[in-house]
């Protein structure tokens, strides 16, 4: 989509469309069993494609729908930004995962990754759950990218992961760091606070935001007196590098020190709503550039 409405992007773009529940694996989960991750329990893609829409069938043994207008979309964007000298922010697979283990995505995903080579004046946002569930799993990373990616990722591409939980987060970003590209992570939905361990993990930019409520079901309480913690710790001196902070929004379900909080606007986007505190109203973007 062009123009997208999510704030920390420019477009987003989907080769492809479906997806299945990430699963935390026994290796790494803190109970000692495997199971869901909590970040996709109210999937937006999901209750939007699937439930609303029907345009695929969610989960493992489900669909994947193509999407034919989107290498037109990606080159046309680049095409426009070597014009303009622009660097647009691409989501990509914002309502799927690139690197989801599902028969049949092999080719499509070496399709897309050769896509994304090319279009190189665009900066691609590659956020996956399931790249990093995979890698816990023993699977190697290098295996699901072109050859040429596997010494080091193209600089105009940022590999990220989702860790709403401290659970997911810790294990995540510890399996993000082997992978020799710009980096960032996506703590969203939030529903718990996170130590982001900012003195081990080289993270580039953090993103952090509250659950909107998907149909019927309520979401999950945030709390903004975390995503403010979050951001005193990427300003720490201790930190091996201070990322840069990105608060989305507060979701549908906001505190802040434990009591409820009503905002002006159904997801808590609104920066300007006096209700949020000061200290979060903060939405940076990675300093370093690389030249074209």
């Amino acid at each position: 989509m062009e123009n997208s409405r999510i704030a920390w992007c420019d477009h987003t773009l989907n080769f492809w469309i479906g997806c299945s529940h990430a699963i935390v694996p026994e290796s790494v989960s803190t109970t000692g069993k495997a199971h869901e991750s909590p970040e996709c329990s109210a999937c937006y893609a999901e209750q939007m494609m699937d439930d609303r829409f029907g345009k695929v069938v969610w989960g493992k043994n489900g669909t994947r729908t193509l999407v034919k207008s989107a290498t037109a979309s990606a080159r046309k964007w680049n095409k426009k930004a070597k014009e303009t000298g622009d660097r647009p922010r691409v989501f990509c697979q914002s309502l799927s995962d690139t690197f989801e283990d599902f028969e049949g995505l092999d080719e499509w995903r070496m399709e897309l990754l050769n896509l994304i080579t090319e279009c190189d004046r665009l900066e691609w946002l590659l956020l996956s759950k399931h790249l990093f569930d995979r890698m816990a799993n023993g699977e190697d990373w290098r295996d699901m990218v072109p050859k040429s990616w596997r010494d080091r990722f193209p600089d105009h591409v940022r590999i990220g992961c989702t860790g709403g939980t401290q659970e997911t987060y810790d294990y995540r970003v510890s399996l993000m760091q082997k992978i020799p590209a710009k980096n960032f992570v996506s703590i969203e939905p939030m529903t718990k606070p996170v130590d982001l361990m900012l003195d081990h993990n080289l993270v580039d930019w953090v993103i952090v935001g509250g659950e909107s409520q998907q149909g019927k079901e309520p979401a999950r309480m945030f709390d903004m007196a975390w995503a403010a913690n979050c951001f005193v710790q990427c300003r720490h001196d201790s930190a091996i590098a201070k990322p840069a902070f990105f608060f989305k929004q507060a979701g549908s379900n906001p505190h802040y020190f434990g009591k409820p909080v009503k905002l002006g606007d159904r997801n808590g986007e609104d920066l300007s709503d006096p209700l949020i505190p000061e200290i979060i109203k903060v939405r940076e973007f990675p300093v370093e550039r690389s030249p074209f």
